[in-house]
């Protein structure tokens, strides 16, 4: 039987893992937050966060090519519907 505070830590670790935090860093947030060093554990997550808002700014510039790129092969197939149809 787990507590409810357990189940929070469980998806809060959980949640890191899916932000690609390393494991390495996990297991340092957690080590920290067992010993209540508040301002390590602020430290990482802070460090973590300018990560994942850089991994944004890079996939939303990758996001806006790739929409450039298909808009482009949309305009090519559609002149390309519109020359069959002549």
């Amino acid at each position: 039987m787990y507590r409810s505070e357990d189940v929070g830590k469980i998806q809060f670790v959980t949640y890191l893992k899916r932000t690609n935090m390393p494991l390495k860093k996990i297991l340092a947030y957690v080590q920290f937050y067992n010993e209540q060093d508040e301002d390590s554990c602020y430290a990482l997550l802070d460090e973590h966060r300018a990560s994942i808002e850089w991994q944004l700014t890079e996939l939303n510039t990758t996001l806006q090519l790739i929409e450039y790129k298909l808009e482009h092969f949309q305009e090519v197939k559609d002149g390309k519907e519109k020359e069959g149809a002549l």
